[in-house]
C-alpha cells in the first residue's frame, strides 16, 4: 500500500507536463493556421474600412492585423500558463525524485524548458515592444491618411513580423520536442529507471575501542 501511494504523485506530475506541452503546441498550431486563413480570406475579399477611408494602402492588411492580434495574445497567454504549470510540475517532480535531478532524463527536460523560457522572454521583452511600436505608428499614419509614412512603418513591421514567425516556429519545434521527450521518458520515470543510481558515499564508522571507552 505505501508503494502505491508514492506512485500517485509522479503519475499526476507527468500528466500535467504532457498536458501543458500539448496545449501550448496545439495553441501555436491553431493560431498560425487561423491567422493564415484569415489573411488569405481578407485579401480575396479586399474590404474597405470607413475609418481609414483616406488611406490608399491595402485595407485588408489593417483588418487582418486587428484580428490576428487577438489570436496571438490568446496564444501568448496559453504559452505563459503552459510554461508556468508544466515547468512547475517538472520542478516539483524533480524535488520528489521523479526523475532525479542528476539523471539525463531530468537534464534534457530542463534544457527544453529553459529554451522555452528563453524564447518567451526574448519575445515579451525585446521583439513584441518593437513590433507594437511599429504597428501603432502604422495604424496612426493610416488613420490620418498619410499613406507614405504608413507604408514605411508597415515595411518596418514586416521585418519584425518575419522574425516573429521564425520565433514562433522555433517555439513550436521546442514544445513538440518537450512533448515527445516527456512522453518517451514517462515509462522510465514511472518504473524508477530515471532515479539516481549513484552509490551512496560510505560513512566512517566509529572504532569499537572508542565506543567501549565511552561506556
Amino acid at each position: 500500500m505505501p508503494r502505491e501511494r508514492s506512485n500517485r504523485a509522479p503519475h499526476r506530475l507527468e500528466a500535467v507536463q504532457v498536458a501543458a506541452w500539448a496545449t501550448w503546441a496545439g495553441a501555436l498550431l491553431v493560431t498560425g493556421t487561423t491567422a493564415y486563413f484569415v489573411f488569405t480570406l481578407l485579401k480575396r475579399l479586399d474590404p474597405v474600412l470607413p475609418g481609414y477611408s483616406a488611406y490608399e494602402g491595402e485595407h485588408w492588411r489593417l483588418l487582418g492585423g486587428y484580428v490576428a492580434e487577438r489570436l496571438f495574445i490568446g496564444a501568448d497567454i496559453v504559452g505563459f500558463l503552459a510554461v508556468c504549470i508544466g515547468g512547475g510540475a517538472f520542478a516539483l517532480a524533480c524535488w520528489k525524485g521523479y526523475p532525479h535531478p542528476r539523471t539525463w532524463t531530468a537534464a534534457v527536460r530542463a534544457l527544453l524548458i529553459m529554451a522555452m523560457v528563453g524564447i518567451m522572454t526574448y519575445r515579451f521583452a525585446v521583439l513584441d515592444p518593437a513590433m507594437q511600436q511599429d504597428l501603432s505608428a502604422y495604424r496612426q499614419a493610416a488613420a490620418l491618411g498619410d499613406t507614405g509614412n504608413a507604408l514605411a512603418f508597415q515595411s518596418a513591421y514586416d521585418i519584425h513580423h518575419k522574425t516573429a514567425s521564425n520565433v514562433m516556429v522555433a517555439s513550436l519545434l521546442i514544445t513538440l520536442g518537450a512533448l515527445g521527450y516527456t512522453m518517451a521518458t514517462t515509462g522510465r520515470v514511472m518504473t524508477g529507471k530515471a532515479a539516481d543510481t549513484t552509490p551512496p558515499t560510505p560513512r566512517l564508522q566509529e572504532p569499537a575501542l572508542v565506543r567501549g571507552l565511552r561506556k
